[in-house]
């Protein structure tokens, strides 16, 4: 059984006060090996410090409101307490977050993830980048509290909703990807043990990969049905709960209804 999660969260939409937090101290375990995964897996650091997308720390999903979640997704901006729709930051503003995020409502910055590939890369190449970062840190972050106000005026003027995903293809597409990039890790590692030139070292890379199409296609095939679980899976108005007096919290759909803890 899922569990739920109570903070001080009010749904934008439905104004249910029931969410389901993911994180790395998540809902559910289910929730928390995703986030584990994202901060383990290199693979993933490409995504980071090449395409700048970023994973928020910490998301809240609405149990209430009867549609798929990524339209029920919000991030909690710590500086001004408000909940932000997660696809403020989707298409074209999904990319070049390299900073992170930026509240459109107060500049606050909102808590990402970093995956431990990519901090390792930062950290050794800090002595490059570090100097201009500290020096531009306030123009980069007023320039991308521009592009989230851009961002969530597109949100508000075309209220984008989710489109179907070809689960089929991003299976492919993530296991493909996977197996390229775990072979050059592979391949790194079999001059400490073999002496090999570079005509010998790129058969090898590429030998790599023939070898394990067998793991890694298997894995985008998982890693797209557990992926579609998790978005496809709507909310249920029974979790459309609210305090009352007492602190207990009933639901908002029948006042007659007895006291829930959840």
């Amino acid at each position: 059984m899922n569990e739920v999660t109570l903070v001080e969260f009010e749904c934008p939409v439905c104004k249910s006060h029931v969410c389901e937090k993911w994180g790395l101290d998540g809902s559910t375990d289910a929730i928390r090996a995703m986030y584990q995964h994202a901060v383990l897996n290199p693979g993933l650091a490409f995504n980071e410090l090449i395409l700048g997308q970023r994973s928020p720390r910490n998301l809240f999903v609405c149990k209430s409101c009867t549609v798929p979640v990524p339209e029920r997704c919000y991030l909690h901006c710590p500086t001004c307490e408000t909940f932000l729709p997660s696809m403020i930051w989707s298409n074209k503003y999904a990319v070049k977050n390299w900073i992170g995020y930026v509240c459109p409502e107060c500049r606050g910055e909102i808590p990402c993830l970093w995956n431990h590939t990519s901090r390792a890369i930062l950290a050794l190449t800090a002595p490059i980048w570090r100097p201009r970062f500290e020096k531009n840190r306030q123009v980069w972050l007023e320039k991308q509290y521009e592009r989230s106000v851009e961002a969530k005026q597109n949100y508000l003027t075309h209220r984008p909703q989710s489109k179907p995903i070809n689960y089929r293809k991003m299976g492919w597409f993530w296991g493909v990807s996977m197996n390229l990039i775990f072979s050059i890790f592979i391949t790194a590692i079999l001059p400490l043990y073999f002496e090999l030139n570079f005509g010998q070292l790129i058969g090898a890379y590429f030998l790599v990969v023939l070898a394990s199409t067998i793991i890694w296609l298997p894995a985008g095939w998982f890693f797209c049905e557990s992926v579609k679980r998790s978005l496809d899976k709507k909310g249920d108005d029974k979790f459309h709960l609210s305090p009352n007096e007492n602190g207990s919290f009933i639901s908002s759909n029948d006042s007659d209804s007895t006291d829930s803890t959840i």
